[in-house]
């Protein structure tokens, strides 16, 4: 519940605090199961909202720089608190100007945005570190090597170059790599790689807007 007051006359705020204590005393106590419960709600409606819808709300404490793009942002200090908790994320998404591999194209996802992926995967990975993903953008369920490198401290995906937008990524080192829940009953994970654009930049201002994201020295990520 809320009280809101618009005052423009002297005196009108007589009785405001014993206003504010009524509600405060006829509120029950808040618990952690009540906690919990209350953080998946907020995460689900701000998953739904427009970035711009979010920034506006003051969801996060964030300074307004969602009009920023992935180039710019990483000239940006990332905010040291996130508005959502790491265990109802469904999405994380890594910036593709930089990347790994010349047989296979490996994706990196820095620490926090890798550790939500392998949130998202959970038991279905193999003893040999693949698991199965959907690719969307062609309808088809690819084997893919997950695997975390305590030596950068980086998570890497191994995508194969038929799987749409690979090819367009390694020749313009652009983009985002967008890893989500997978379809119900099937693979645990969705991939999509994004160009520039409407899509990609939805996700991007998404995580700005909530404080979900970090940077490298050469790209953003996120989560949501």
């Amino acid at each position: 519940m809320e009280c809101g007051l618009l005052a423009d006359a002297d005196g009108c705020l007589a009785g405001a605090s014993t206003a504010f204590a009524s509600f405060w005393n006829s509120a029950n106590l808040a618990d952690e199961a009540a906690l919990r419960n209350y953080a998946a709600r907020f995460a689900e409606k701000n998953r739904k909202r427009r970035a711009a819808d979010l920034e506006a709300l003051g969801v996060s404490d964030a300074q307004p720089i969602i009009s920023l793009t992935p180039r710019q942002l990483v000239r940006q200090r990332p905010p040291r608190h996130g508005a959502l908790g790491l265990d109802f994320i469904v999405a994380a998404w890594t910036g593709l100007q930089s990347f790994t591999g010349e047989y296979r194209f490996q994706i990196e996802f820095p620490r926090t945005a890798g550790e939500v992926v392998r949130r998202l995967i959970g038991t279905h990975i193999r003893p040999d570190g693949k698991v199965d993903v959907y690719c969307s953008d062609d309808g088809q369920t690819r084997k893919m090597q997950y695997r975390f490198y305590a030596d950068n401290s980086m998570f890497r995906l191994n995508v194969q170059n038929d799987v749409p937008g690979v090819q367009w990524a390694r020749q313009h080192r652009d983009g985002i790599a967008l890893v989500e829940q997978g379809p119900r009953g099937g693979a645990p994970i969705c991939l999509r790689i994004l160009q520039p654009g409407v899509e990609a930049t939805d996700a991007i201002r998404r995580s700005v807007a909530l404080g979900t994201w970090g940077r490298t020295s050469t790209r953003p990520y996120g989560w949501f």
